[in-house]
């Protein structure tokens, strides 16, 4: 099991903007990024990364959630298989605890 404080660690680390520029075009609007979804299909930029919150969502198909569940989402992995890859990206070693 993956430890609570090395998840929050992870998230701390991230930066859920520079981790959706990966996949999405994303343009600033506010105190936000938008673009389009790239869960659906989308002719309006209908998705937002809260830069502040580090958070996403779309308005069309509700998809939302932090950096865990993005990669999640856009890689199709299990929570235990996004950690790893966002630890990875970060050269962080996922500690284990003890079942």
């Amino acid at each position: 099991m993956i430890p609570d404080a090395f998840k929050e660690t992870l998230l701390r680390k991230i930066d859920l903007t520079e981790l959706v520029s990966e996949y999405v075009d994303l343009y600033p609007i506010g105190g936000q990024m938008r673009g389009l979804c790239p869960f659906h299909t989308d002719s309006k930029p209908t998705f937002n990364v809260s830069t502040d919150k580090q958070i996403f969502k779309c308005f069309k198909c509700g998809k939302g959630g932090n950096s865990i569940g993005f990669i999640m989402e856009i890689k199709q992995l299990n929570y235990p298989q996004a950690i790893r890859l966002l630890a990875d990206k970060l050269g962080l070693e996922v500690p284990q605890e003890p079942e």
